[in-house]
């Protein structure tokens, strides 16, 4: 029953990859995008340190490709959630995959919320929207 479930693109439509302790790498979520090809419409990738920073900064921030604003005050570095020594599985390469195939995937993308990926930049992070056209809401913490 979970290979027929997992071999099913509509189950990959909202993949939510997101937790306090990393445990995927860029080759499950590039695996996932794979799988979902054309019904991928909302991917949540990274870290959340812990649930209280997670409301604080929904609370001071919020960031969207139709309305951006950021009415917390706070410098970049002050709303990094990030804390001691965690670190991320996950890597700029890890959207990769939303561009293969032509961007297949990431043509139907509608949300990405990224949270502390390591080493995601802003080239990274272009090509990566390069291949997501239709993408409706953005959020994007810890670049």
């Amino acid at each position: 029953m979970f290979n027929k479930c997992a071999t099913d693109p509509m189950c990959y439509v909202n993949i939510d990859l997101t937790a306090e302790m990393p445990k995927v790498n860029n080759t499950v979520v590039s695996t996932m995008i794979q799988r979902a090809g054309k019904n991928l419409q909302s991917l949540k990738l990274g870290i959340w340190p812990n649930a209280a920073s997670t409301t604080e900064l929904s609370r001071l921030m919020s960031y969207s490709t139709r309305n951006p604003m950021d009415t917390s005050g706070l410098s970049w570095s002050q709303k990094r959630p990030r804390k001691g020594k965690e670190t991320s599985l996950l890597t700029r390469s890890c959207l990769l995959a939303l561009s293969v195939d032509g961007g297949a995937a990431g043509n139907f993308l509608r949300s990405l919320r990224l949270y502390n990926i390591d080493k995601m930049d802003n080239f990274a992070l272009c090509k990566a929207l390069s291949s997501c056209p239709f993408l409706l809401d953005l959020e994007v913490v810890g670049l």
